[in-house]
């Protein structure tokens, strides 16, 4: 059996993501996300930490109610691509599934605040995640499942295929939301095996091998369930291409929006060893020079609001007078409006509204 962590409170992940610029922890009102901005490799491979490791590996939008700490949502842990942890084998003789990819948002259940079900993606409760809640009370089937699997401590998880939330493959003009798996959330085992549940579609299994996915035409590919637990994903090439091509790399601004849409990962298997090593180094590089803007914003913010409490003064005296790249004054501004909250965040935004070049110094990937 895998061995995934047990986690049932907030505290059991902290201390697992202390100092690590990677991870978010984000209030939402009553409940509180836990989950990692931009995934990197080495966040979930430290060497001689492997409890910590697979923590962190859950952190893939975890839900605690805010109030009490508990953990009240757990999805897919992350999981890498074929051959994307090069000193790692898989050994298929083990039992398994072999199931479709589909190309949706992950949507879960969790108990909302007051007993009734929610539905989230990753970051928590979104359009998306309301979307498919209009579907499910149209299709009653749904509610009373989630309630079951909630009630035994699961998270039902599904996939939400929409045109109105398309990403690449197209499923028709018919929304569907599809079960892909339950999890316990204590253990953070799957159940094992094909669930069926009259009147909702479920994940389907294919005949294929890895070689063959990937000369697939239509599909984003498959994903390996191990009997434990233990998952890997393979996607089609042409999937890979179409989403971001190799080529996509050529380009410095089409790196930045791979590394800031959090898109690395999709285009790693399809580079050479040493490509993908240049990637994943200048990857690290961006989202270090992201922090560095992020707390020189939080600096210059409580300092300027210390000196100009009044929004006006704070902008034409200061921030408007500041030396230096004008760059930092949208984030500035935004940080006022937040109360100084999210700098990170922000500067995220900026730059994929603007491909910031002035935030990234003298960084360059060409």
């Amino acid at each position: 059996m895998a061995v995934f962590p047990l986690i049932t409170h907030i505290s059991d992940v902290l201390p697992h993501i202390k100092g690590r610029s990677e991870f978010r922890v984000t209030e939402k009102d009553w409940y509180t996300v836990v989950i990692y901005n931009v995934p990197l490799v080495e966040s979930f491979t430290v060497q001689g930490d492997w409890y910590g490791n697979m923590v962190r590996r859950e952190c893939r939008g975890l839900i605690f109610h805010t109030e009490s700490g508990k953990l009240i949502r757990r999805g897919y842990h992350k999981f890498f691509n074929l051959g994307e942890l090069r000193d790692v084998q898989y050994d298929f003789g083990r039992k398994h599934l072999i199931l479709e990819k589909l190309d949706g948002s992950m949507v879960t259940a969790f108990r909302g605040e007051r007993g009734s079900y929610r539905l989230a993606t990753k970051a928590g409760i979104t359009d998306t995640s309301v979307r498919a809640e209009e579907y499910v009370k149209l299709h009653p089937q749904y509610g009373e499942f989630i309630d079951l699997c909630l009630d035994a401590n699961h998270t039902p998880i599904f996939e939400w295929c929409s045109r109105k939330d398309r990403i690449v493959e197209d499923y028709g003009p018919e929304d569907s939301l599809v079960l892909t798996a339950v999890r316990d959330m204590l253990t953070g085992q799957y159940l094992e095996g094909k669930i069926n549940i009259a009147g909702i579609p479920v994940v389907r299994e294919v005949d294929a091998t890895p070689e063959a996915v990937r000369s697939w035409k239509q599909g984003e590919g498959i994903v390996i369930r191990f009997e434990d637990g233990e998952m890997i994903k393979v996607k089609a090439d042409e999937y890979v291409r179409r989403h971001r091509a190799v080529s996509y790399i050529h380009s410095e601004k089409n790196v930045l929006e791979l590394i800031l849409n959090d898109e690395v990962d999709d285009v790693i298997p399809m580079l050479s060893t040493s490509d993908g090593a240049r990637l994943r180094e200048f990857q690290s590089s961006v989202l270090a020079q992201i922090d560095k803007v992020a707390n020189e914003s939080e600096r210059l913010y409580a300092k300027g609001t210390q000196r100009y409490p009044d929004k006006k003064d704070f902008a034409v005296q200061y921030v408007q007078k500041l030396p230096g790249h004008p760059g930092f004054a949208p984030i500035l501004y935004q940080l006022h409006r937040t109360g100084g909250l999210g700098a990170r965040d922000i500067v995220l935004e900026s730059l994929r509204k603007n491909t910031g070049r002035w935030a990234l110094g003298d960084l360059s990937w060409n």
